[in-house]
């Protein structure tokens, strides 16, 4: 009995399925090497010390460097004056990340919504200054449906690694970047690193301890 022959369209969705099924284990298997796409980061200034943990409490509280920015409506500012007098919470980002970044909108969307009518900012900087205009910026904002109160900036290039370093943002992942979630002071000031991807809620009741730790008068909305 002769096999039958496929047709020319099943031959050409076979193709399809198997040059999916190979991108796709390229993808899986690269995770932690460079991927095509993927901006360079500046050298780091110098490693952490050993036994460094890269989240929690800062004490004493750090400094962050001059980092002059453009806003997703390109308003020309710097980190100072988007975090002077007021609560930040800063996230590190790209808009062609297809894998943690996301998910860290979503972590920032519905912390937003938790953290409604409390005096905080969020910001997410771009570690793509080259490719993330103020119209890309917009756009992936606009993904999250972002109040307000929440901006995306790309830094000039020269200060993308100063800040990435005071951050302690670099990582050797996928995305090559750290995806916390940075708690900014008043005073300018870097004084908690949260874990990988923290909970949003979690997040929420961070800010709101340490709004209320400086501001004993503060009273948050219920959550």
């Amino acid at each position: 009995m002769t096999a039958k022959r496929p047709s020319p369209r099943h031959l050409v969705l076979a193709a399809l399925v198997v040059a999916v099924v190979a991108v796709l284990g390229a993808a899986f298997a690269g995770l932690g090497d460079a991927r095509p796409g993927l901006p360079t980061l500046p050298a780091a200034a110098a490693k952490p010390a050993e036994g460094h943990l890269p989240f929690g409490r800062i004490e004493p509280p750090r400094a962050l460097p001059e980092v002059a920015l453009t806003l997703d409506d390109g308003t020309e500012t710097n980190l100072a004056a988007e975090t002077a007098d007021g609560w930040t919470l800063l996230q590190t980002m790209f808009a062609g990340c297809a894998t943690t970044c996301p998910i860290q909108g979503v972590l920032f969307q519905r912390a937003a919504a938790a953290l409604d009518g409390v005096p905080v900012r969020l910001l997410s900087v771009s570690i793509d200054p080259i490719g993330d205009n103020p119209r890309v910026l917009a756009g992936w904002l606009r993904q999250f449906e972002a109040p307000a109160s929440w901006r995306a900036a790309r830094p000039a290039l020269a200060d993308l690694g100063p800040l990435l370093d005071a951050l302690g943002a670099r990582d050797d992942g996928a995305d090559i970047h750290a995806a916390r979630a940075y708690l900014i002071d008043p005073a300018g000031r870097l004084i908690f690193i949260t874990e990988e991807l923290p909970d949003p809620d979690g997040l929420a009741g961070l800010v709101r301890e340490a709004i209320a730790a400086l501001s004993p008068d503060f009273a948050a909305p219920a959550s």
